[in-house]
């Protein structure tokens, strides 16, 4: 692994921390405030069949799953995968929400918390949409990248492979990989 992919490394690394940290305060205030007593939990939420509390719970609890996997997985694919999964059924609920509703109205993402902080609605929104986006477009872009590393590491041992080259793979004994003539 050169600098530049181990820089890279290091970076998808502290995004995927800090994705855990944001997916853990937004599952605890989505739980917490799902059992409150505010009047806008027990009313129907204008997505899904369900009142809001049902759904802040529903979300919490994909946000809880997803959590397990970047705790537990050790593959680095697989978490950006569960992170852009979580991110596109947000963001397919928030798209559902405003065609249903006619307008873009505020997502109850954090209940009555937003009223306990002083914090208006739609910058709740807005703090919750920047933070979807945050995670959707990093998990795509590792992922991307990922891809396309994994493309130009292929396309170079099949061209080895076609110039009659054949790669031994040192990487147990951290040696450089030694190509010999076929």
């Amino acid at each position: 692994m050169n600098n530049n992919q181990n820089t890279i490394a290091q970076i998808e690394s502290y995004f995927v921390r800090s994705v855990s940290v944001i997916l853990a305060f937004t599952c605890v205030a989505k739980t917490a405030s799902s059992f409150g007593h505010a009047t806008v939990l027990r009313i129907p939420n204008e997505a899904l069949p369900l009142t809001n509390a049902q759904a802040m719970q529903a979300a919490a609890a994909l946000e809880c799953v997803v959590l397990v996997i970047l705790a537990f997985v050790g593959r680095v694919e697989t978490r950006l995968a569960a992170i852009l999964w979580l991110c596109s059924v947000f963001a397919v609920y928030r798209v559902g929400a405003a065609i249903m509703t006619g307008s873009q109205s505020t997502c109850p993402c954090l209940g009555s918390l937003t009223e306990k902080l002083h914090i208006a609605h739609a910058t709740a929104n807005a703090i919750m949409a920047a933070l979807l986006s945050y995670m959707f477009a990093g998990a795509l872009m590792f992922l991307v990248l990922r891809l396309l590393s994994a493309k130009r590491e292929t396309r170079a041992i099949l061209f080895r492979r076609a110039a009659g080259v054949r790669w031994q793979n040192r990487a147990q004994t951290n040696e450089r990989p030694e190509f010999s003539r076929v």
